[in-house]
């Protein structure tokens, strides 16, 4: 029954993610925990927090916590928290987060988002090059919450992505905290052009993985 309701599912999608803002991203908003958002190692820490970007009530964020020097720039490593999602080779995406450095810490934070590719569907088997991509690195303003967002393409033959919040603690010693929030990996346009069926199909996969976690 449960194929069957998918596969209804995606033939009725299908028709329609040309024109949809399918954030591909389970628990992007953080609204009471972290799952199956997780630490990449045991450097880093991942809490739900009770502030919200958006002020509401009943919502919040999630606190990533740094003791690993990752210093800013273009593909210079750095990890944080991360979730894995199913994606379309070749396929361009939207990618989009907030975040909020508290004040009164003693080391810099300089976030990031960071996308490692994979050829499996469960983040296992590391795809070609470009093994991560990277959404520019945000400022170390603290008290606010400020945008990250960039677009990515899935390398060819890939069919996974680690989607990684990162603090990127600057200075050595010590541990940095950054609040993340409306956390969204959107396909772009023209990824319709690449399979809607696809699309259609990952994007059904995430909303059934979602409901049977909740």
């Amino acid at each position: 029954m449960k194929s069957l309701i998918l596969a209804s599912a995606i033939a009725f999608a299908a028709a329609s993610t040309a024109g949809a803002d399918v954030n591909l991203i389970i628990n992007g908003d953080f609204d009471t925990d972290v799952p199956p958002w997780v630490k990449v190692n045991d450097n880093f820490a991942i809490v739900w927090d009770a502030a919200d970007s958006a002020g509401m009530q009943g919502s919040g964020s999630a606190r990533v916590t740094s003791s690993q020097v990752d210093q800013g720039g273009p593909m210079n490593g750095g990890a944080g928290a991360q979730e894995c999602i199913e994606v379309v080779a070749s396929a361009p995406y939207a990618v989009s987060a907030l975040y909020f450095i508290p004040s009164g810490q003693d080391r810099t934070a300089a976030p990031d988002i960071g996308i490692a590719w994979f050829l499996d569907s469960n983040c296992q088997t590391t795809a070609l090059p470009p093994e991560q991509s990277l959404i520019p690195q945000g400022e170390s303003t603290t008290d606010m919450w400020l945008s990250l967002s960039g677009d990515v393409v899935a390398p060819d033959d890939s069919h996974s992505a680690n989607v990684i919040l990162r603090p990127r603690k600057v200075e050595a010693g010590g541990s940095v905290d950054v609040l993340f929030d409306a956390v969204e990996f959107v396909p772009e346009p023209g990824a319709a052009a690449l399979g809607a069926t696809a699309l259609a199909a990952v994007a059904i996969r995430r909303r059934l993985l979602s409901c049977s976690t909740s």
